[in-house]
């Protein structure tokens, strides 16, 4: 009896990964990449003082790029756009200004300081609208909207094999909370992922993915900052704090949050308001967690979590997230709203190495 249960269980999980991922199958190459072309020698001379005309993708042209800082030009809309990559970069962004005779206030410059921003950390969205990687498909969007069906269907094939029981919240407020009670269970290097103890919410699949948030988009689209906000706000504080409870806050006390994410000082401040105890920012040079790892576990140690921001791809996919615990090996596990969603937390965030890449965090604790 046993036997004809595990078959019909595995079988029934083929059929839902069969029913979630076809249409991606089917779409093949539909999904397009973003190409930059970079062309030092075609910066031009004269600068438009009209109305912004929005960039086409490909008319970007790449003419600074370094770790502290990047420029870009396009030539449809006649515009610059700086983007600050690190704290210390204003004095090199203001001599390449110098360099090539232009002034930041005068001309059609637009400079945007991303050294403690995130947003969703698969687009990056740049001032006026400029996106360098495309929105979602509705595909995509119906594959997050899935989640929660292929965590019920996880929970049943887990609990048949006496392993983990997994019980997805009921609660309308909290439509992606779980309570995870397993039994350790060891990765590929050995180690043991601990007991998940804390309220998780996803940035997308779930009931607040479309709220919007002040400045454009929505939630899922650039949201990971309120929403990492609200787990440590939950967790520690009030259990009724949900995403959309902390854009409501962040728009009450005009905190950046739009298409191009949030700031990591906002997130700290809303943080403070509720009691949450916070400690000064550390700042990392986007190093791995190979060097980041003894400072966190310094933290760890005493007591204290920690609010993450990072990179997940080279030169940008900011991101925020919760670190609880770090483990053997370096194996940093956390609550992550966007990568965490697909299975119950604490995620390793190391399955990514050499990302994720640390710019900048804070201790928090109860």
């Amino acid at each position: 009896m046993k036997k004809i249960i595990i078959f019909l269980a595995v079988i029934l999980f083929i059929i839902v990964i069969l029913v979630i991922f076809l249409p991606f199958l089917l779409q093949g190459n539909n999904k397009k990449s973003i190409k930059q072309t970079v062309n030092q020698n075609n910066q031009p001379t004269n600068l438009s003082t009209g109305n912004s005309v929005q960039p086409t993708q490909t008319s970007l042209k790449v003419l600074e790029n370094d770790s502290d800082f990047k420029v870009e030009y396009s030539p449809q809309g006649d515009q610059y756009v700086i983007i600050k990559k690190t704290p210390g970069s204003d004095q090199k962004i203001n001599d390449w200004l110098i360099q090539n005779n232009l002034s930041s206030t005068k001309d059609k410059v637009q400079i945007i300081d991303q050294s403690e921003m995130a947003g969703n950390p698969e687009i990056t969205i740049y001032p006026s609208g400029i996106i360098l990687s495309p929105t979602k498909t509705a595909d995509e969007n119906a594959y997050d909207n899935n989640t929660k069906v292929l965590i019920n269907l996880l929970s049943v094939l887990l609990n048949n094999s006496n392993e983990t029981s997994i019980t997805p919240s009921t609660s309308v407020s909290q439509p992606l909370t779980l309570t995870v009670t397993p039994t350790n269970k060891k990765n590929k290097k050995g180690s043991e992922q601990p007991a998940g103890k804390y309220v998780y919410y996803a940035q997308c699949g779930g009931e607040f993915d479309s709220y919007p948030l002040p400045s454009g988009c929505t939630i899922c689209y650039a949201g990971c900052g309120p929403t990492t906000v609200s787990m440590i706000a939950a967790s520690y504080i009030d259990k009724n704090i949900t995403p959309k409870t902390i854009v409501d806050l962040y728009k009450q006390k005009g905190y950046l949050l739009g298409c191009a994410g949030s700031r990591a000082s906002d997130a700290k401040s809303a943080l403070s308001s509720y009691g949450v105890k916070t400690t000064d920012f550390m700042t990392f040079s986007y190093d791995t967690i190979d060097t980041a790892a003894k400072e966190f576990k310094n933290y760890v140690n005493n007591g204290w979590t920690i609010f993450i921001l990072a990179d997940f791809c080279d030169g940008g996919c900011g991101h925020f997230f919760w670190i609880t615990e770090i483990g053997n090996n370096n194996d940093t596990w956390a609550y992550d709203p966007y990568y965490g969603r697909l299975q119950p937390p604490p995620y390793n965030e190391k399955s990514r190495y050499p990302f994720p890449k640390y710019r900048m965090a804070f201790g928090v604790k109860k």
